[in-house]
């Protein structure tokens, strides 16, 4: 597999379609998918273009519906809640003038997976490993969060990027506002 790691995507599709003439399977567009970012600590956090997310339908059954209406959504939109189904996926959209004040935290979840993308602007988004860091406070199960501390792997989304954070991802979305004007993002939610 180490071999396999070090040819880009295009070569390997290229040499598929050549050898088996077809479409490369999903599997290993989804393994490139996932090997784009890796954090100094080796673990991964699925990151893309949101004209990409077609590649991520087979990984969760709201995927497809998610995708969906995000690739619908504009800046306008800031605001707004869309629910796909109550209590278990939706899609909610906040605009800024400038990131959050005060000394940010890495939250974690267990219940939900979050989707967080840009529609407008770019933001710094930092995340790790929950087993790299430290508990600040207590799992609050009733809303799914746990605050924690430490260092983490920094990352810009640009307005059309998202990032799929899963609940061994603690992250802290918009440390840092990066872009004159507004940032317009979203975060949907799916249950797990």
């Amino acid at each position: 597999m180490s071999n396999f790691t070090r040819l880009d995507y295009n070569t390997i599709e290229g040499k598929w379609q050549e050898k088996f003439k077809g479409d490369i399977p999903f599997i290993v567009k989804f393994y490139f998918a996932i090997s784009k970012t890796k954090s100094k600590e080796g673990e991964s956090l699925i990151t893309d273009k949101i004209k990409n997310s077609d590649t991520y339908a087979a990984c969760n059954r709201f995927f497809p519906e998610i995708f969906g209406k995000i690739k619908t959504l504009t800046p306008d939109d800031a605001g707004k809640r869309f629910v796909i189904e109550e209590g278990v996926a939706w899609i909610s959209v906040s605009s800024s003038e400038n990131a959050p004040p005060g000394d940010r935290k890495f939250e974690a979840h267990k219940k939900f997976l979050d989707i967080h993308f840009v529609l407008e602007g770019e933001e710094k988004f930092v995340y790790a490993n929950t087993d790299e860091l430290t508990p600040e406070t207590e799992y609050n199960e009733a809303e799914d969060y746990l605050l924690l501390n430490g260092d983490g792997t920094k990352l810009t989304l640009r307005t059309g990027d998202f990032c799929i954070v899963y609940p061994q991802d603690a992250h802290i979305p918009t440390l840092e506002k990066l872009s004159e004007g507004k940032l317009v993002r979203g975060v949907a939610k799916i249950k797990i």
